[in-house]
């Protein structure tokens, strides 16, 4: 799955990445963002792909309200177009989230504490590491989404999920799931609003390997 991500990016870096820059660099830089935070997402709206400042975790057109929202961060691609909560975003409303890399935790062995003699005495408790995933082969990660418009009481909300498949070999030392990450040329094409279910469908399959990397952010 995917809880945690991290924008920290320029308006000439996705420029370059999209062909389209942002407006404003507003919430290019992010270290953290976690479920309910505001993120910017380029999304198929219209005839052209478009930026928009949206909601993690969506909110289906027909919820009676948005308590889903915690609930719905992300969204399995094998079964996306069949769900209720994201079958019309599948065919109408992809989005791809521009990050840096996305988070995922790992549970580490305690350290092995010695004596002057060079004897084991104790071991500390297990603790869970922090690491970064992203793309090596360029600067922006493009994570496949889906977003959707709920008219809360409010006023219109827009909120996105993030989609999910099983791991690479690399990530699945991690997690049984990771984000669907999306080259320059497949990002094209999930936009396009003529790319039918079934294409889009096929570009969301484990990223690989070899073209990623990660680090270690926190202990």
């Amino acid at each position: 799955m995917c809880a945690r991500f991290g924008v920290q990016l320029s308006q000439a870096q996705l420029e370059l990445t999209f062909g389209i820059a942002p407006e404003a660099d507003d919430l290019l830089d992010q270290p953290e963002i976690r479920p309910t935070d505001t993120s910017l997402v380029l999304a198929s709206d219209q005839e052209q792909p478009r930026y928009k400042q949206v909601r993690w975790g969506l909110v289906p057109a027909w919820a009676k309200d948005d308590r889903s929202a915690a609930n719905l961060i992300n969204a399995r691609s094998e079964t996306a177009a069949e769900k209720p909560s994201f079958r019309e975003a599948m065919a109408k409303r992809r989005c791809v989230v521009p990050a840096s890399y996305y988070v995922e935790w790992r549970d580490e062995p305690g350290d092995v504490q010695l004596n002057l003699f060079g004897e084991p005495t104790s071991i500390s408790k297990p603790k869970k590491s922090k690491y970064a995933f992203f793309r090596a082969d360029a600067d922006v990660t493009i994570l496949a989404g889906l977003w959707e418009r709920w008219m809360a009481p409010g006023g219109p909300l827009e909120t996105f999920t993030i989609l999910t498949c099983a791991p690479n070999d690399l990530a699945g030392e991690f997690h049984d799931r990771m984000p669907c990450l999306l080259s320059n040329e497949d990002a094209e094409i999930w936009l396009r609003q003529s790319t039918t279910v079934e294409e889009a469908q096929a570009l969301l399959r484990p990223f690989d390997s070899a073209q990623m990397g990660t680090r270690l952010i926190a202990e």
